[in-house]
């Protein structure tokens, strides 16, 4: 007998196999789910980790189901709301948001139209009685007063952050603000620098700051009014908003005893007798008292003169104009003081009080204690490159987010890499004729994928330098021009190259600032180039105002579809009115709303994107 196994036929075979795929194909059908099979519970903690409005974005409107989940949600909100156009934020608003207002811990608003929906005398802020961090880039004086009368009911506010606007009462809101008892930090920053009086402030106050900011200029008297108010102050930062070069700037530094850190740069009066009241109050708890002035000011001999006789010990330091291996933070610290605009530092004079003498590094840093967040910044340039104080090198590389490129040579050469840069800024002419390093010194340096926003100066020569750089940074969204009125020789060739074409359909900039003068035919290219761009801030230009805002709301184009909001500052009344006439005549814009604030004009309106 042949004792050989017959062989299976090949039909037999395929047979099998095709069932064992059935079978495979039904095991794995049985075994995959879809989002719709997830539970409740597990939908929910996915929406613990996304943004809110990519909450409402994504589900909202998907089905019954995922409305439901939307309105019921139980989140602790942290809501960043950027602009969006008119009607998305009102149904955002009406669908979302007015149901979860008792759920948001933090409300950050840089949008003048959206802030009212919160803060206007219709919209109580007070539902949102969670709240522990507001932040408001710019609101209407007629409504601040109101608002902060509203924070009051808040019981968990920790941290404030407001601009206050042109015609507010500045007793009224510091001591609206002082009453607020749950309050740690508070930044306030006031357009005008008006004195605060010698009327006292409120008696009756009782809050908990530790960290108070303000962007203002005071002087000692009101400084000790302010201090009266704060008895749990710990870091208390006065700074003058600069406008002009301050010739008689003072920069005034006190450590106390119990670490308290108090400092003030602006121009502070000479007043002889300010000075000692102040002295005498506060001179048996100073541990060091700096005070530096520029070499021109006439009133610096009158500070040394006051102070010497409550702290005796003196430490002198000048720093010349051709001092070389000065602090990176020091020539930063000097240049924000008295002119950001010019490339030499004025001669300073620094001194130094203490009851005991201390060494020179301590004191150095404790100077550069003054920008205690200065650290996130970085800036190459033949200052930094020469530095030589230990404080240089203990900038931590992980800490830096912006970097500014003065010396490209520098920048090509350095070794440095900070993988946290998500801002860079080129100063004057340092790229021009740089370009084809300039790409391979950036990938060396910084993560471009990560930069989110750029800051060029000229679009004459630089034009050319950020169509190749767009093309590695996909994620920049806010663009920021010095310059845009020159035209490239080589415009027409730039336009028509597939490099245009290529980084006009990629980029994703959604936000243009020109800080100066434009044309609008610079205007045009550059929308052209950023064809998703959503909102536009420039100013008066010499006989390019009108034309550009006409080009700009005359009618919906291709570049323009996505744009929703305009801010136009230097704005005369009678240009606004033109605008709002066009805007009427040529029924633009179904639904749009207008601002006048502080002397620039807002307009936002809807579109179909």
């Amino acid at each position: 007998m042949n004792g050989k196994k017959r062989q299976r036929s090949n039909s037999t075979d395929n047979c099998d196999n095709h069932n064992g795929e059935i079978e495979k194909s039904q095991r794995t059908s049985d075994s995959e789910t879809s989002f719709e099979d997830l539970s409740n519970e597990l939908i929910y903690e996915i929406f613990e980790y996304l943004d809110v409005y990519h909450i409402y974005q994504g589900f909202f409107n998907l089905n019954t189901r995922y409305q439901n989940l939307c309105t019921h949600v139980n989140l602790s909100i942290e809501m960043n709301i950027s602009s969006l156009p008119k009607t998305t934020f009102q149904n955002y608003y009406n669908q979302f948001i007015l149901q979860h207002k008792h759920q948001i811990k933090s409300l950050h608003l840089s949008d003048i139209f959206i802030m009212d929906f919160f803060t206007s005398l219709f919209e109580n802020i007070s539902k949102c009685f969670q709240l522990r961090s507001l932040f408001l880039q710019r609101m209407e004086s007629t409504c601040l007063e109101h608002l902060l009368a509203d924070l009051s009911s808040l019981p968990n506010l920790s941290s404030l952050s407001i601009r206050v606007g042109y015609g507010s009462h500045k007793m009224t809101i510091y001591n609206q603000i002082f009453q607020l008892s749950t309050l740690k930090y508070c930044k306030i920053s006031f357009e005008t620098n008006v004195p605060l009086g010698s009327v006292s402030l409120s008696s009756n106050i009782s809050n908990s700051i530790e960290h108070l900011v303000i962007i203002d200029n005071a002087d000692l008297d009101e400084v000790k009014i302010i201090l009266s108010c704060i008895p749990k102050i710990r870091r208390l930062s006065i700074t003058y908003r600069h406008e002009y070069c301050l010739t008689e700037a003072v920069i005034f530094l006190m450590i106390l005893n119990n670490s308290t850190h108090i400092s003030i740069a602006g121009n502070l009066p000479s007043n002889k007798e300010s000075i000692k009241e102040f002295l005498k109050n506060y001179s048996r708890n100073i541990k060091v008292l700096h005070v530096s002035s520029a070499h021109y000011s006439t009133h610096f001999d009158t500070w040394e003169q006051s102070i010497l006789p409550y702290i005796r010990h003196l430490h002198v330091v000048d720093v010349q104009q051709t001092t070389s291996g000065l602090c990176d933070d020091t020539r930063h610290i000097y240049h924000s003081i008295y002119d950001p605009y010019i490339s030499s530092l004025p001669q300073i004079r620094q001194r130094c009080f203490s009851h005991v003498p201390m060494s020179e590094e301590y004191l150095h840093e404790i100077f550069c204690s003054l920008r205690p967040h200065r650290k996130n910044y970085f800036k190459f340039s033949e200052e930094s490159h020469t530095a030589k104080c230990k404080c240089y090198d203990k900038a931590c590389r992980d800490l830096v987010q912006h970097i500014s490129i003065e010396d490209i040579n520098l920048f090509n050469k350095s070794s440095k890499y900070l993988p946290h840069v998500t801002e860079l800024t080129f100063s004057k002419k340092c790229i021009v004729g740089h370009d084809e390093q300039l790409i391979d010194s950036l990938h060396r340096t910084v993560l471009l994928t990560r930069l989110t926003t750029l800051n060029m100066n000229n679009i004459y020569s630089e034009l050319g330098i950020l169509i190749n750089l767009l093309r590695f940074t996909p994620n920049i969204h806010t663009l920021t021009w010095v310059h845009l009125r020159d035209t490239p020789n080589d415009l027409l060739s730039i336009q028509e190259s597939e490099t245009f074409r290529f980084v006009s359909k990629q980029n994703q900039i959604k936000k243009i600032i020109i800080t100066h003068e434009y044309t609008k035919k610079m205007m045009e290219v550059l929308v052209n180039l950023c064809p998703r761009v959503q909102f536009i801030s420039f100013g008066n230009s010499c006989r390019s105002l009108d034309a550009t805002v006409y080009y700009l709301l005359s009618e919906i184009k291709e570049a323009t579809r996505y744009l929703f909001a305009l801010c136009i500052f230097r704005a005369s009344p009678k240009w606004i009115e033109e605008w709002e006439n066009l805007i009427k005549s040529r029924e633009v814009f179904d639904d749009y709303s207008t601002k006048y604030v502080d002397g620039k004009y807002y307009l936002w309106w809807n579109n179909d994107c």
